[in-house]
This record gives structure tokens, C-alpha cells and sequence, in this order.
């Protein structure tokens, strides 16, 4: 039996990993209320069928509702209810954040945080590094390198940004780099 060759104009591009919907917790909220009116309707069934005994609760909230007049404190309530309903809408509709970077290799992703350590272990393997502290973000990556005693810093900086631009050069976007080398104080 061979195996189906697939094109590269068969494949489907990969969809970029995604956040969780921001609509998610809301949605949960939403379910566990669906589950509790659920078990409260077949509370009032099993009344209904006489399998256990009380009074009816969706009877009695039915019959309360149906005796109410206008009062003032209606309005203020359907506006918040009005506003928590279009932001329901705002949420749910909200289009969810990337959570990883696109490498040049097509349908491969990194996430954001491990680009800042990626670069920081590049730093790091650079002789006559003692230590590296690494920040930043997607766009733009922070090192702070402190060298080990008798070491060049003007040369070390360069070597550490060459072996970290290196280090990235699989990024489709690669991030700018700085660095910046402590000086050593006095021995």
C-alpha cells in the first residue's frame, strides 16, 4: 500500500496559535446558570409528579413577576442590563491574540517568552560571559551582560549581539537587539 503524495498547493496553511476567546469565562458563567435553572426545573418536575414534596419555585418567581408594577429602581436595572448584554456582544465578537511567532519554516510558531530566553542562552554560551539578564518583547529584546574580570566589553558586545541576531535568524520578524555590557568595577 503507498502512500497519498499531498502537494504543497494541496496543504492548507496553518492558522497562527491563538488565545483563548476573551468570551470564555463569560461563557462559563452562562453555563453553570443554564446547569443551576436545569436542576431547578427538575426539582419542580419531581413536585409536579409527586416523586418528592415542597412548593414549586418556578411557580412562585412566575407569580411574583406577574404581580409587579413600574418602579424606580427598573430602569437603573434594565440600563445596567442593557450595557452588561452589549458588552457580552463586544466580548464575544473580540478577535483573540496571538500567542506565538511565525519562524520563516512555514506552519512553525514560538512563543513569545521563549524568544527572550532563546536570546539569553545565545548571550549566555558567549566566552567571557559571567552573567545574562534578558527582557523585551516581540519587537524589541533587552541583555544585560556582565563579563567576566579582564575581558574586552567593547568586543564582547558585539560578539553577543552577532551570536543573538544568529540565534534569531529563524524568526520570520526578528527582534531588534540590544545589549548592553555592565562595566566591571575595580578589583
Amino acid at each position: 500500500m503507498s502512500t497519498p503524495v499531498i502537494t504543497p498547493a494541496a496543504r492548507a496553511a496553518a492558522k497562527p496559535p491563538l488565545a483563548a476567546p476573551a468570551a470564555t469565562g463569560v461563557a462559563v458563567v452562562l453555563a453553570l446558570a443554564l446547569i443551576a435553572l436545569g436542576i431547578v426545573a427538575a426539582r419542580d418536575a419531581l413536585i409536579a409528579i409527586g416523586a418528592i414534596s415542597g412548593s414549586a419555585w418556578i411557580a412562585a418567581a412566575l407569580n411574583f413577576l406577574h404581580g409587579l408594577t413600574a418602579q424606580t429602581w427598573m430602569l437603573p436595572a434594565g440600563l445596567a442590563t442593557a450595557v452588561l448584554g452589549i458588552s457580552v456582544v463586544f466580548v464575544a465578537v473580540k478577535p483573540r491574540r496571538r500567542t506565538h511567532l511565525a519562524l520563516r519554516v512555514p506552519a512553525t510558531w514560538i512563543r513569545r517568552r521563549d524568544i527572550v530566553q532563546l536570546a539569553r542562552s545565545a548571550a549566555r554560551a558567549i566566552t567571557g560571559v559571567s552573567t545574562v539578564t534578558a527582557a523585551g518583547s516581540a519587537r524589541t529584546i533587552t541583555l544585560a551582560v556582565t563579563p567576566l574580570a579582564g575581558y574586552d566589553t567593547t568586543a564582547l558586545k558585539d560578539t553577543v549581539r552577532t551570536a543573538v541576531d544568529d540565534a534569531l535568524t529563524e524568526l520570520a520578524r526578528p527582534p531588534r537587539v540590544r545589549v548592553r555590557v555592565k562595566e566591571q568595577g575595580p578589583s
